[in-house]
């Protein structure tokens, strides 16, 4: 019985994570541009300069507090974490449960939102 659950837990788990991914890459670019200039753009910008967060171009397949920004929490460097669309979907969740003390405090909690902007967010290239 134990076994059981234990695999019907690791199936559950797994079948969350590959919802997602798959959710974070079906979104619609132009839906996730809009998205940003109504959530993102009062801290982060995609021209090449900082705001009060960092410029966003190239952060998918980016190191989390890696790149010229240079009030990167260390809470945020720590992390380790990778911004892999699966890593960018779950910190856009949660970035005070992904990474606590980081100074990213606005959650993304709807998964269509979250897709329709890491699909912007990965046209953006450096």
């Amino acid at each position: 019985m134990r076994r059981y659950l234990g695999e019907a837990v690791v199936a559950g788990v797994a079948l969350v994570m590959a919802g997602s991914a798959a959710a974070a890459t079906t979104g619609k670019a132009a839906e996730g541009a809009k998205l940003f200039q109504q959530r993102c753009v009062s801290c982060h910008t995609v021209k090449g300069n900082a705001g009060i967060g960092p410029d966003l171009r190239g952060v998918v397949g980016r190191k989390a507090g890696a790149g010229s920004f240079a009030r990167y929490t260390p809470a945020l460097k720590k992390t380790n974490l990778t911004f892999d669309v699966a890593e960018l979907d779950r910190f856009l969740a949660a970035p005070q449960r992904v990474a606590p003390g980081s100074a990213m405090m606005i959650s993304t909690p709807r998964q269509e939102d979250r897709a329709h902007l890491i699909a912007f967010l990965a046209t953006l290239k450096k």
